[in-house]
């Protein structure tokens, strides 16, 4: 073999070597996507199931037992029963809203929710007044306080009647005189400071009234609690008509008292006059009478006529 067919056949074997440690030499960056690609997929697919996941739990709380499952279950041992003394239901409710807004409970859930903890009288007056349905939580509620007969002057009277319990903090009575006081303004529709103003002014006003006055200006008042203007109004004039219907006292039959001192009982007579007892005209015997008695005359059943009538001596005689 020439020295030049050797030396090409050098050469060829050269650049056989080089193109087969180029093709390894691009192997190892192809071999990195791959593995690139690889790890990118995965971190799709994993996404992509976490948010499956989460559609999942959206739909299944979209589904109404499943929402309501899903939140008594978030809301137990935090939601506490509802208590058995009426004056600690208000706060009770106050509490009840804020964990529901605080746990984001949709309006349509609150109802069902709140359902498991009331007494067993007041869910069976629930189920009475839902005719198969199932109220919504502010119609619960009213519904509730309703039956407790919490009106406006009872929030008035647990507001004022209101004591500290051994068992509860100074912040815990704070919580429950406020949430009374926030119920009895709610149920006035204080709105401004002025109608703060009015109500106590009127709440004092009937506070310190005669039991009548007080009881007849109650009766007035309906949906809407009256002014002081309009309460002072109404007192003048019931009272007013109280002294014009006072029967007035007969001047005679007082005079005549202070004259002959007490008289003897009349003997019914059958003609329908009564007259006084025969005298002997001695003036010291008991029977004497030389002034004037009382003569009562039946008219009708029932009702009599009194009248003075002179009788002279020689009647008794």
């Amino acid at each position: 073999m020439s020295i030049q067919t050797r030396q090409g056949a050098k050469n060829v074997g050269e650049n056989n070597d080089s193109t087969e440690e180029d093709l390894r030499s691009n192997e190892v960056p192809d071999k990195d996507k791959e593995i690139e690609l690889l790890r990118l997929q995965l971190e799709i697919e994993r996404v992509r199931l976490a948010q499956m996941q989460a559609e999942g739990r959206c739909a299944d709380r979209s589904t109404g037992r499943g929402r309501v499952i899903e939140y008594a279950k978030e809301l137990r041992g935090i939601l506490n029963d509802m208590p058995e003394s009426e004056a600690l239901v208000p706060t009770w409710f106050l509490n009840v809203e804020t964990i529901f807004q605080n746990f984001e409970v949709p309006v349509d859930v609150q109802g069902t929710v709140i359902l498991g903890y009331l007494t067993e009288k007041m869910r069976a007056t629930i189920a009475r007044h839902g005719n198969g349905r199932i109220l919504t939580y502010p119609k619960i509620k009213q519904r509730v306080l309703s039956e407790l007969r919490l009106t406006p002057s009872e929030y008035r009277r647990l507001f004022f009647q209101a004591r500290k319990n051994e068992s509860e903090s100074w912040n815990q009575f704070l919580t429950r005189i406020e949430a009374l006081f926030d119920y009895y303004t709610a149920s006035r529709n204080i709105e401004t400071l002025s109608d703060l103003r009015d109500l106590m002014i009127a709440d004092r006003m009937k506070h310190v009234m005669p039991e009548e006055t007080r009881s007849y200006v109650a009766l007035t008042e309906t949906s809407e609690w009256l002014r002081p203007s309009k309460i002072a109004e109404l007192a003048e004039n019931f009272e007013e008509t109280r002294r014009m219907r006072k029967p007035a006292r007969t001047s005679v039959g007082t005079s005549n008292r202070r004259q002959t001192g007490a008289t003897r009982p009349v003997a019914p007579s059958s003609t329908g006059a009564n007259f006084a007892p025969r005298s002997n005209g001695n003036p010291h015997h008991p029977h004497h009478t030389d002034t004037v008695v009382y003569v009562v005359t039946a008219v009708g059943k029932w009702v009599t006529k009194l009248g003075i009538a002179p009788i002279h001596p020689a009647l008794g005689r």
